[in-house]
Formats: structure tokens, sequence, C-alpha cells
């Protein structure tokens, strides 16, 4: 039993590939075959057996029955009709939809995570998990997403978790003084002990894991809070392994925290936990100065950002001024062609627009908050956007 009261059942996969790779492009024309489509939710293999067989028949009026909330959200591309979600049945599997908002350590915090089409297709668990703290000298806010590998999709969720947390705790543990004397030598540290760490967990409980098997990516931000004591134009500090990405938003303006390079956002060439983690850790400092909101997203939102500009827009009309956790949930509903990827995206507002959401909150700050447009579509509450480039996705 794991100090999260988590156990499982070791299932293997067969072949490990050295890189996970993007979705190919969905079919051009009507929704794929809910008993043929792959895991990664690309296009079936023609000539591929259907797995369907392997699972229940839905009741033939299943997809009548049940009803969702309408929503504004885009729908960019081609994409195929209502899904109807299939729930992993493992017991360490993660939930499918999570939310949170509020203010921590004086600054005003959103996170949601979706598990995506691909796995909800074929009922297996979402991998993405997202953790938050504050510093334990107060200075700052700690933020990390983490990504499990697809190739072990019963085991890397539990990497996830593991990860975030312990990456979370040893980055809270470092000080101001600390990071004053040298932040990138004090904050890889820390995230080298998370490592082994998370290595010596498995070793202790589970032999028989390997590497591969809790095998994520991790992005992490140090975020400094401002006041008595602190710098006036303060940076970020960002820690990543693997193929997340974080953003800074300044009204509907992004700036990219590292850069994405010539490849797909979602190919994976570093995870841990991993035994020499030191030369996987990329470091950067992103300065604050007009910056309104600094965002952490894994690969399958991180992708979409890049990509697509009507997703880029949707999200930065949501996220102009903080959120309450169903908007921050309603931001992740976009339907984009070939984003069949888990969403998950962590949030944290500039602290004169957290100072007036908490007043707002607390009723001494009133004034018009704008909502979303009133809408009443056939699927969901959508209308279809037309996007120069809906690529093909995570």
């Amino acid at each position: 039993m794991s100090p999260f009261g988590l156990s499982w059942t070791r299932t293997r996969t067969p072949g490990t590939a050295a890189t996970e790779s993007a979705d190919a492009a969905p079919a051009a024309a009507g929704p794929p075959d809910p008993g043929t489509a792959p895991r990664d939710g690309g296009s079936p293999v023609p000539g591929s057996p259907s797995p369907a067989e392997a699972r229940p028949a839905l009741p033939p009026d299943v997809g009548s029955v049940f009803a969702e909330l309408p929503t504004a959200a885009p729908r960019v591309g081609h994409v195929p009709g209502q899904v109807v979600p299939r729930l992993a049945p493992l017991a360490t599997g993660l939930p499918s939809v999570r939310v949170d908002a509020g203010l921590l350590g004086g600054r005003w915090l959103a996170g949601a995570s979706t598990t995506g089409l691909g796995h909800l297709k074929e009922g297996t668990t979402g991998q993405d998990v997202y953790r938050y703290a504050l510093a334990d000298d107060g200075s700052a806010l700690v933020l990390a997403v983490c990504d499990g590998l697809g190739s072990r999709p019963t085991t890397s969720q539990i990497g996830s978790a593991f990860l975030a947390a312990y990456a979370c705790e040893a980055l809270a543990a470092v000080s101001a003084e600390q990071l004053a004397a040298g932040a990138e030598a004090a904050l890889r540290e820390a995230l080298v002990g998370a490592n082994f760490r998370a290595l010596q967990y498995r070793n202790d409980a589970e032999p028989d894991l390997s590497d591969r098997d809790l095998a994520c990516t991790v992005l992490l931000c140090l975020l400094p809070l401002t006041g008595p004591g602190t710098a006036d134009d303060p940076a970020a500090h960002f820690l990543r392994v693997g193929d997340g990405n974080a953003f800074t938003l300044s009204g509907d303006a992004y700036a990219e925290v590292f850069e994405r390079g010539d490849g797909p956002a979602n190919v994976v060439l570093a995870s841990l936990p991993h035994p020499a983690p030191e030369s996987l850790i990329e470091y950067t400092e992103f300065p604050l100065t007009g910056v309104d909101a600094v965002v952490l997203a894994t690969d399958g939102l991180a992708t979409d950002v890049f990509d697509s500009s009507a997703v880029r827009r949707w999200l930065a009309s949501n996220w102009e001024r903080p959120c309450g956790p169903a908007r921050m949930l309603d931001a992740l509903r976009y339907r984009r062609q070939g984003s069949h990827d888990d969403r998950t995206a962590l949030v944290a507002w500039s602290t004169g627009q957290s100072a007036a959401a908490a007043g707002a909150a607390a009723g001494r700050v009133r004034g018009p908050v704008p909502s979303a447009p009133d809408v009443t579509p056939a699927e969901s509450g959508t209308q279809a956007v037309a996007d120069p480039d809906p690529g093909a996705g995570g």
C-alpha cells in the first residue's frame, strides 16, 4: 500500500515505445466507430479486428438518455458527435474530471484536468495529475503537472501521482534565502531528490515495477509571492522533464516558457523516475512584469494552444480574470479535430487580479462579470469554428 492509499496489480503492456508520438488525424468524414477507434484516438488500421466484442454492448438508447449542460466552447475542424464515456474499471484509475479554484498564499489559483476522448472511448484511465502547495516559508507557490506515458496504461498514472506530490513537497522546502543564493541549483537538487524518493518507494514496496511502469513527464513552477521583503519584479522559476509546457498570458497574448522546437509537442524524449535524472531536467526563469496569469499545461492542452488560434482565443477569454471551478472546467470543454489526449491546466493569476477576485468573493467588490453567450446547440451547446490550422492534436 502506497502513502497515497493506492495499490495495484501489475499488468505489463507488450512492447515499450521509446517515445510517445502524436495522434494521427481522424477520418475526414463521419464519427469513428467506437468499436474500432484505437486507444490514442487516431484512425483505425484498415483490416484490424474490432475490440467491440471484448466489452459489453451499450444499450441502444444510452446515447439519447444522458444529458449535459450546454457550453459556448468552440468546435474546431471536423469532430465527431457526442461520445458515450466509458469509465476505467481500475481501482487505481484517476477521476475523469477534477477541478479546483480559490485563494492560496494571496493568489487566485484554478486547476482542471479532464480525461481525453481516447481514454473515454476505450474505458481506460487518464494519466494527468496536477498539484499545488504553498512554500514552507510562505514565500512562493509551487505548481506541478505530470502526465503518465500511455505505453503503461495501468500504472503510469500512479507515477504521475507520486512525482507530482514528491516534487511539490521538495520544492516547497526550498526557502527564499536558498533561491537568492542560487535558484537553479537549489531547485534542480529538489527535483532530483523527489525523483529518488519515488525510486526508493518503488524499490521498497513494489520491486517488480520498472521505471517505465511509472514513467511520467514533469512540469514545475515556483512562483514568488509579492509582499514585504520580496523583489519588486520577481521572476518565476520553471523546471521540466518531458513535453509539458508553460505559458504566460498578458491580456490575450501568449508567451511560451519553453521553446517548442520543430517537432510535435507531445513527443516524449525524457521522463521520471530515472536513475540519472540530472541531465533530463530543463530549467528557466521567466520575468513576470506585465504578466496577468501563468499557465502550466500537459501536452494534450499545450498542443492545442500551439496549433489552434481558436483554442487560444477561447482559453484567453475564459482566463482574462480569475475564474471559479465551473468556468475553469468549461474552458476545457472545447472540441478540436484530432485532440483526444487528457487536458490539464493549472493557472495562477497576478496579485492585483487575485485581490480583486477575493474582494468580489467576499462581497466587497461588485461589477459586471461576463457570462458565456446564451446558445442552445444541437449536441452540447457548441458551434463549429473554422480554424486556419486545426492540426492533428495530441
